[in-house]
């Protein structure tokens, strides 16, 4: 994922001149000497889960959070009022542009924005981070769940989790065949 944010960043924020790269975490950005602003970071921040829907199968909501650093020049001023300014709102719309509302992939919903703050400025940069969040839905169908066994019968992938874990208690099922002419009455 950060590689296709990163690649987004690099064809429609246009003030970061293709100046976008990856980074581990936001101490990462934080120690880069950089000689040619603004430029710009992605690295993750969280991945949060809520619980699975139902007992069956795999289905979950996970909550992506990435952090764009954007890094200013802040040369003019001391306090770094101009970057702040000026350039923060210039490179907050360039960000919006490029990731709000787009779908990274398939399985993953837009991207919506959580927030930005100040990182850190020194005489020379101001460190901005906008934070996204990408949603995604876990499910078996989209190849998340475990790989299916046939040559383990107590793994089955219609088993809810309980029988998984205690396949001395399942209940049998009987197959009941459907009648091809058989006609129900209205409801």
């Amino acid at each position: 994922m950060m590689n296709v944010l990163i690649d987004r960043l690099r064809a429609l924020a246009t003030s970061f001149d293709q100046r976008v790269a990856g980074a581990a975490d936001e101490a990462g950005v934080l120690s880069q000497q950089l000689a040619v602003l603004p430029a710009a970071f992605v690295h993750p921040v969280e991945d949060k889960a809520e619980a699975p829907i139902g007992d069956y199968h795999l289905c979950q909501h996970l909550a992506q959070r990435w952090a764009v650093v954007a890094v200013l020049d802040a040369t003019a001023d001391p306090l770094g009022y101009a970057a702040a300014a000026d350039g923060f709102g210039i490179i907050r719309s360039e960000v919006w542009r490029a990731l709000l509302g787009w779908q990274p992939s398939g399985d993953c919903g837009p991207v919506h924005y959580i927030g930005a703050k100040v990182l850190k400025r020194d005489a020379a940069r101001l460190w901005v981070g906008f934070t996204v969040e990408v949603p995604k839905l876990l499910t078996d169908d989209a190849g998340y769940g475990p790989p299916a066994n046939p040559d383990d019968p107590v793994f089955d992938a219609g088993l809810v989790p309980f029988e998984r874990m205690a396949p001395a208690y399942r209940i049998g099922t009987t197959t009941v065949p459907m009648a091809e002419d058989l006609i129900l009455p209205p409801q």
